[in-house]
C-alpha cells in the first residue's frame, strides 16, 4: 500500500503583510517552480499578445504575493526576489518594495495582472506595490459564487504552486464563470 503523503501547511507564512517570512521558508525549501514554468508562461503571453494586438489579462490563481507577476512583468528570478526581501533580518517596507519593482529595467506592461487568492494580507501586499490590477480573496473550490458577474478580463490563466492545493473543482467553478 502506498504511503500518503502530507501537504505542507503555509498558514503561518502565507498570512503576513509581506512576502519575507514565504520566500524564506521556499529558499528553505528550494522552491523554484515558477522560475521553471515562467519560460512556458511568457511565450504564451507574448503568443496571446502579439494575435490580439493588446495587453493581455492574465488571472494568477494562488498569486502568492504576486510571484508570478513579478517574474513576468519584470523579469525577475526567485533568486533575485530572495537577494531583495531577504538582504536584512527583516522585511522591507512597502514603499520599499514598491521602489523596488517601480526600478526595474525590463517592465513588460503587456501584461495585465489580476489575482486570485486565499490570502487577503498577500493579494493585499501585492496590490499595493503594483503587482497586479485587481485582485480576489475567495476560496474557488467552496465560495466562487463570492466571484462579481462582471469578473476580470481574461486572456490567459496561470497556477504554479497552488496546483498541489486546489482540485479540479476550482478549475470547474472558475471556468464556468468564464463561460458566462
Amino acid at each position: 500500500m502506498e504511503e500518503l503523503v502530507v501537504k505542507k501547511d503555509f498558514t503561518n507564512i502565507y498570512t503576513k503583510d509581506s512576502p519575507y517570512e514565504y520566500l524564506k521558508e521556499m529558499k528553505r525549501l528550494s522552491y523554484r517552480i515558477p522560475d521553471y514554468t515562467k519560460p512556458l508562461y511568457i511565450q504564451i503571453a507574448q503568443q496571446l499578445v502579439d494575435k490580439l494586438k493588446r495587453p493581455i489579462h492574465i488571472v494568477d490563481l494562488g498569486s502568492s504575493y504576486g510571484i508570478n507577476s513579478s517574474l513576468m512583468r519584470y523579469d525577475l528570478s526567485m533568486s533575485e526576489l530572495d537577494q531583495f526581501f531577504l538582504r536584512k533580518d527583516t522585511p522591507p517596507t512597502r514603499h520599499d518594495s514598491f521602489e523596488f519593482f517601480k526600478k526595474q529595467d525590463n517592465q513588460n506592461l503587456n501584461f495585465n495582472f489580476y489575482q486570485i487568492d486565499i490570502s487577503e494580507p498577500a493579494l493585499k501586499f501585492s496590490k499595493d506595490v503594483g503587482l497586479c490590477k485587481n485582485s480576489i480573496c475567495v476560496n474557488l473550490e467552496s465560495d466562487y459564487q463570492k466571484l462579481p458577474d462582471d469578473f476580470f478580463p481574461i486572456d490567459m490563466v496561470i497556477a504554479t504552486g497552488c496546483i498541489g492545493y486546489i482540485g479540479y473543482k476550482a478549475f470547474s467553478n472558475l471556468f464556468e464563470l468564464i463561460k458566462k
